[in-house]
């Protein structure tokens, strides 16, 4: 194990320099992307753990291309970078270069809108599966990022209720893994 980021790893807002780092994710390359959530900014760090380029403008906004809290990653087979961009209630989706393509929701309780996304992970086929941590389910989403479905939810049964989920992953058969705060009521 090594750690990564500035010298002694102090917190701060330079290059390598990290404030409440939270989610991170690798492309095939091996290529890290750390969600640098106070800094409103992704750093990519290259697999020797050099740092490479922000994703983001570095400061906190809700323009294309700007974030806000951004607290997890996740990198598609096609090379797209999802940032789940808490502040914005959206994700924002970039190149591996940091180039930005797209948002995908908005804030509120419709489908495909977020309140407090948290976390996401993509399956084998490109399926976005995010956290809406505040809206008490998870949402899925196809490769374009369409709204699919929803688990959880106010609308389910109580045994399919979720309680502010906020982890999600996604293993190698399909399914999906969600962690709460709390077992819904």
């Amino acid at each position: 194990m090594r750690a990564i980021g500035a010298p002694n790893c102090k917190p701060g807002n330079g290059v390598g320099e990290f404030k409440k780092p939270m989610g991170i994710s690798f492309d095939k390359q091996g290529n890290m992307f750390v969600a640098d959530t106070e800094n409103n900014r992704v750093q990519v760090l290259k697999k020797s753990g050099q740092f490479s380029h922000i994703i983001g403008a570095g400061r906190e906004g809700s323009g294309k291309g700007e974030l806000s809290n951004p607290t997890d990653t996740a990198v598609d087979s096609q090379g797209f970078v999802y940032v789940v961009d808490s502040g914005n209630n959206r994700l924002s989706v970039f190149t591996t270069q940091g180039k930005f393509v797209r948002t995908i929701g908005r804030e509120g309780k419709a489908e495909g809108e977020f309140r407090n996304p948290r976390k996401i992970c993509i399956t084998k086929d490109n399926y976005l599966i995010v956290s809406d941590s505040d809206n008490n389910r998870v949402q899925i989403f196809d490769p374009r990022g369409n709204f699919l479905r929803t688990v959880g939810g106010e609308d389910n049964p109580k045994e399919y209720q979720l309680k502010q989920p906020v982890g999600v992953t996604c293993d190698s058969f399909g399914l999906i893994y969600v962690s709460q705060f709390s077992p819904a009521d």
